[in-house]
This record gives structure tokens, C-alpha cells and sequence, in this order.
């Protein structure tokens, strides 16, 4: 039964109709597979398809495969922010909330180095989340990585982007705004 109705839709997908276009007094203009008296047959051309170039093939070394481990770390992955969050926070603060597969291995001297646009941000620490005070508004790519006692990367995040929003300095109500500040106090004539 399966075969006989996979040969059916296969036989339908190759049917190919006459269309006839009819003008009727009124002007309407109809098109049909089904020929009437005035009816002009149309050439209707064949459906434009594109057909993509194949993928490249990548063949991976032996000894090199994706399971294998490149170090004491399976996994190592930003929580919060997320990739393309917008953050408002007047005070320019980041909470960073990392996940490490498995636990940070503190007695071997590894140590966690955060980063916004690849810059450090702090000393190195074992906290798996850190707060990021003062980041500029504007967008951001925030990153972490493990390094080991002699400062070598052992695992790092992948970056996520982040756009910082804050209060400009320059916006009238700011009380930061140097156009806000008090008048100097008047000068005392010798």
C-alpha cells in the first residue's frame, strides 16, 4: 500500500498542465488548465532553482578527534549575560556567571582571568562569578579563561556580546553633568 501511494506522489510531481489565459468582457483576466473558447495558451517557463555548492569535507587527523580531551576541562561556558543582551545599569555593573565542567582545580594553582574586549579585568581569582564595575556604554565582548600557574590558557569561554546601556553624562537631570555643577563661590575683592 505504501508503495502504490509513494508511486502516485511521485507520478504528480512530473504532471505537467497547459495554462490558458482568458479575458472576459469585463477585462477580468483569467488563467485555467482547462482551455475555453477565446482562451490563448501561455508559455509558462520552467521554475528558477539554485542548487548550492557542496560543503568543503574536513577530515580530522587521527589522534586529533573532537572527544578528545585537551585538558583537565570539559567545559567552560558563560551563564549570564547571554550573547546580545542589553544591559542597562547606570553604574555600568556586569554580573558574569560562569559554569566549569569539571570543578576549578584551585590546588594545581588554576585560576579564573575575566576579560571585556579582551582586556583583564582584576587579578586572577577562583570565583565563577564576578561583577564588572564601570563598562563604558556601548557594545562589548565579554570573555574567561582558566589559566594555570605559569599564566597559560588551559580552557577559555566563547565571547559573548553585550551592549551596555547608561544615562549619559551629559543628559541635563545627571547629577555627574559638569553643566549641573555649583557656581564657584565668589571671589573676595583685595
Amino acid at each position: 500500500m505504501k508503495a502504490i501511494i509513494t508511486i502516485l506522489l511521485l507520478l504528480g510531481t512530473t504532471v505537467q498542465a497547459d495554462v490558458y489565459k482568458t479575458i472576459t468582457p469585463s477585462g477580468e483576466v483569467i488563467y485555467s488548465d482547462v482551455r475555453t473558447s477565446g482562451a490563448r495558451q501561455m508559455n509558462v517557463p520552467e521554475p528558477q532553482t539554485y542548487t548550492p555548492a557542496p560543503l568543503p569535507v574536513t577530515v580530522i587527523p587521527q589522534g586529533e578527534a573532537e572527544d578528545d580531551k585537551k585538558g583537565p576541562y570539559d567545559s567552560f561556558v558563560i551563564d549570564s549575560p547571554v550573547n546580545d543582551e542589553t544591559i542597562r545599569n547606570n553604574l555600568g555593573n556586569i554580573e558574569m556567571l560562569l559554569t566549569l565542567e569539571p570543578e576549578l582545580s584551585a590546588k594545581d594553582g588554576h585560576r579564573i582571568e575575566y576579560y571585556v574586549d579582551d582586556k583583564v579585568q582584576g587579578r586572577k581569582t577562583v570565583d565563577l562569578e564576578k561583577i564588572l564595575v564601570d563598562v563604558d556604554r556601548g557594545e562589548h565582548m565579554l570573555s574567561a579563561a582558566v589559566l594555570d600557574r605559569s599564566g597559560k590558557v588551559i580552557i577559555s569561554t566563547a565571547p559573548v556580546k553585550v551592549f551596555m546601556h547608561r544615562a549619559s553624562i551629559q543628559h541635563p537631570n545627571n547629577p555627574l553633568n559638569p553643566a549641573n555643577a555649583p557656581p564657584p563661590p565668589p571671589s573676595a575683592a583685595p
